[in-house]
């Protein structure tokens, strides 16, 4: 029986190391695993942080797109604001020409016409003064025929 409680002693102790062994497997495994789902969940941490820097990149350029689209609208409002604002100073300056011209027309025909009024009454004073010396000379030439 001694032998075969060395026997059955050797197969137990054998177990023993086989177990420990396999504990110690187990833990490596274990440990393995953990370093594994940390260094994965360091790398979806990562990807997520990069994720979320694009998705801020792309916003800001999506909003500066919007402030430049912005800034060019505005640019060309102010734009189309001036050219209006320029047609309508042209538009009065043309208007203030033409009623300048009109008064200038205006004045020079009152001008032309008191000067023909001026000058009916200067041809008439001269007719009227050759007239009179007519009458005049008639009457002296009646006196020196009658003397």
């Amino acid at each position: 029986m001694a032998r075969r409680s060395s026997g059955l002693r050797a197969v137990v102790k054998t177990a023993k190391a086989l177990n420990r062994i396999s504990k110690q497997i187990e833990k490596d495994r274990q440990r393995r695993q953990r370093e594994l789902d940390r260094q994965e969940q360091a790398a979806n941490r990562v990807r997520e942080r990069y994720r979320r820097q694009i998705e801020q990149e792309e916003r800001r350029a999506e909003l500066e797109q919007a402030r430049i689209a912005r800034e060019e609208e505005r640019a060309r409002q102010q734009h189309e604001r001036e050219l209006a604002r320029a047609e309508r100073d042209k538009l009065r300056q043309a208007k203030e020409s033409q009623k300048f011209i009109e008064k200038a027309a205006r004045e020079e025909l009152r001008n032309q016409k008191q000067f023909w009024k001026d000058e009916a009454i200067t041809g008439k004073e001269a007719l009227a003064n050759r007239e009179q010396e007519r009458a005049s000379a008639k009457q002296d030439a009646i006196a020196k025929f009658l003397r």
